[in-house]
């Protein structure tokens, strides 16, 4: 399910400190999935996506400031 801006927006005055950085120049970011242990490209985008190598659900999650969020209150995974 894909998320809208206001869906974004929302979680971010309910939850302070959340923040996704998007780099606009940059179609895809490099993520570490868990599950199959390699690092792969994903889009750059908010949202759950699939892992390109095993087909799990993986998260963007380097679009996030990890200085300043809980990941346990992530909107992907809530959502």
């Amino acid at each position: 399910m894909k998320m809208t801006q206001v869906d974004i927006n929302k979680h971010k005055k309910d939850n302070p400190g959340f923040m996704f950085y998007q780099v606009q120049d940059e179609r895809t970011i490099t993520e570490w999935c868990s599950h199959c242990e390699g690092e792969v490209e994903i889009l750059n985008t908010p949202e759950r996506q699939i892992c390109p190598e095993c087909d799990e659900i993986i998260f963007p999650c380097s679009l996030c400031d990890h200085d300043n969020v809980k990941c346990e209150n992530c909107i992907l995974v809530n959502y």
